[in-house]
């Protein structure tokens, strides 16, 4: 307060320091300014509407999305500027009754036609009294956003199809063993109709054929975080499946949420897969049983499969040949012969058997060898077969030498046959027919001599050799031949001959000796029809012994060998010399006849 002194009159003046209120308007000005400059500078479209719902500010984001100036716009209704006014006036009268409102949807028109898609946050302002003043407007521009989620959308879209359509099963499980969704190629591939039916499968209960799979799995799984494994699992009908999977785990803050999965049935490849192993098995096992020697050869001769039979030659096993070549282990030396079939085949390329000499292999082969090709047709290697023939080539040169001996056979029976029947023309012209012989008597004598030696030929082609026959059989028929003939099938027989064979050369003259000697005692030995023939053959070494006996009336005391006349004996005595064989006789108490002799060996003749 100042005193005015320049007046008679007194007077008062009364001062008011403002500084501070210039101050505080300042910076009210200031932070009105601060504002405005963050609200221009916004990207967001901003504004300000009073109570009768007409803009009372804007910044320049307002004035870019709707075409129009500042000017325009303030005054005018909020509602203008959208497509929808009527929902932009809701959401105006929902914000006054409300006081806020949250990502409301609308889309500003620009005056040019282009829409712009926005969500609104509002809220209303009031004055130190309360009172509603207005409502302050913030859009958010979403165009991008909804570009965004449309191409998210079409992103899914795709994918659901390229899932839906997979060649393979797809599937989402959760962490306790739920089916959670799964393609249509799944839901086929486990037999199900629907979708529905296979939602919320329990894999342990309904899927996994061994529960205990499930687990092993999860546990891979969980530690890795993905695994790819084969497993068999149940259709619908319970039919088992064989199916390779893969999976993965989806985490979301380190937690697992689900499992994603691919899965795809094998049923068949390991099917075929096992058919082919099986079918290598049986062809391996093949291979190595076939007795011959069987090697493949690439074009350097060198060893690159080899069956048991061939190993087994060198006492090594056939993973052991592998890598060697042919000449150096079946030959010894360091190149192939010249002889080697596959050699002519490396040249024309066709297949060649040749039959070799082996002393490695130890005898006689016949090798064939046929050409390996690759897809390109290009000679890759060749199939290596040998066949031991040594056995058959020594049974060849037995069969030649049995031929052989046949030929020299075949003249000796041409020889025999005219030999025999020069006999029969001598014992025919030394029977003299007299008084005490009749012509039927003759005739029988002669033909049973004749059957004796038709008897030895009848053996003989009987016999598993034609050169040799089994005398006790012989005996055995002749015997029964004679008694037969002469009708004395009443008179016994003992045979006493020991399982032998003679050659023809021993067997005839022996006949013709036990023919005459047998026919005999059936004549004169036994007048009243009762007694016993003895027949034994013995051998020792090199000496053989027949004995013709009988209990009959014997001879008479006189009886010298040396003197008999008549034919059968005499026939007898000349047969024994042919044999070389000694002949002794005994008359006491029945009629015994021994001839001790040696087997005729073998003459050939021309």
């Amino acid at each position: 307060m100042y005193e005015d002194i320049g007046r008679n009159s007194p007077s008062i003046v009364l001062q008011t320091d403002i500084t501070n209120l210039k101050k505080s308007e300042k910076e009210l000005e200031q932070a009105n300014l601060y504002n405005r400059s963050l609200i221009e500078a916004s990207l967001d479209p901003l504004v300000t509407i009073g109570p009768d719902g007409k803009v009372t500010d804007a910044n320049s984001a307002t004035e870019k999305v709707t075409g129009y100036s500042k000017e325009k716009i303030i005054g005018s209704n909020f509602s203008y500027y959208f497509t929808e006014p009527e929902k932009a006036d809701e959401g105006y009268k929902k914000v006054f009754k409300e006081g806020f409102v949250k990502d409301y949807p609308l889309e500003i028109q620009h005056k040019n036609g282009t829409k712009t898609p926005v969500l609104y946050n509002a809220s209303v302002y009031k004055d130190k009294t309360g009172k509603i003043m207005g409502v302050f407007a913030a859009a958010r521009d979403i165009m991008e956003y909804k570009k965004f989620m449309n191409a998210l959308g079409e992103s899914e879209k795709k994918y659901r199809e390229i899932y839906e359509e997979s060649f393979d099963g797809l599937f989402i499980t959760s962490p306790d063993g739920k089916i959670l969704d799964m393609n249509k190629k799944g839901i086929e591939m486990f037999g199900y109709e629907s979708k529905e039916e296979i939602l919320d499968l329990d894999l342990l209960k309904d899927v996994y054929d061994n529960p205990a799979d499930r687990i092993r799995i999860l546990k891979l799984v969980n530690k890795q975080g993905s695994a790819e494994y084969e497993v068999v699992v149940k259709k619908k009908n319970h039919e088992k499946m064989i199916t390779h999977c893969s999976l993965t785990t989806i985490r979301k803050n380190g937690v697992i949420t689900s499992y994603r999965g691919i899965i795809r049935d094998i049923t068949q490849d390991k099917k075929a897969e096992n058919e082919i192993i099986r079918a290598k098995e049986e062809w391996e096992d093949t291979f190595n049983a076939v007795p011959d020697l069987i090697v493949i050869l690439d074009t350097n001769f060198t060893v690159r499969q080899a069956n048991k039979a061939m190993a087994d030659k060198f006492n090594i096993t056939p993973e052991e040949m592998v890598g060697l070549t042919c000449h150096e282990v079946v030959h010894g030396i360091n190149s192939t012969p010249t002889f080697c079939p596959f050699s002519k085949l490396l040249l024309d390329g066709q297949e060649h058997t040749s039959e070799i000499h082996e002393d490695n292999l130890g005898g006689d082969f016949i090798v064939s060898v046929s050409p390996l090709h690759d897809n390109n047709g290009k000679l890759i290697g060749v199939v290596h077969v040998a066949r031991d023939i040594t056995e058959r080539k020594k049974i060849e040169i037995k069969i030649k030498k049995s031929l052989e001996e046949k030929e020299v056979l075949l003249r000796e029976i041409h020889h025999r046959v005219k030999n025999n029947l020069q006999i029969i023309a001598s014992l025919l012209n030394l029977q003299e027919i007299n008084d005490n012989q009749c012509a039927d008597n003759v005739l029988k004598e002669s033909m049973g001599r004749v059957k004796t030696m038709a008897t030895v030929h009848e053996k003989l082609y009987g016999s598993p050799s034609l050169s040799e026959i089994n005398f006790r059989e012989f005996i055995e028929k002749l015997v029964y031949d004679i008694l037969y003939s002469y009708g004395k099938s009443m008179i016994k027989t003992n045979l006493i001959i020991e399982d032998i064979n003679l050659n023809i050369d021993t067997t005839m003259p022996l006949g013709l000796i036990i023919n005459e000697l047998i026919t005999n005692s059936v004549k004169y030995a036994f007048p009243n029809l009762n007694g016993t023939i003895t027949i034994k053959l013995s051998s020792s070494h090199e000496n053989i012994e027949l004995t013709v006996a009988d209990n009959g009336i014997g001879l008479s005391k006189d009886f010298n060998i040396a003197d008999v006349d008549s034919l059968g004996l005499e026939l007898v005595k000349n047969l024994v010399n042919q044999l070389e064989g000694n002949l002794k006789v005994n008359g006491t108490n029945g009629t015994e006849f021994k001839i001790s002799f040696k087997e005729i060996q073998y003459k050939e003749r021309l």
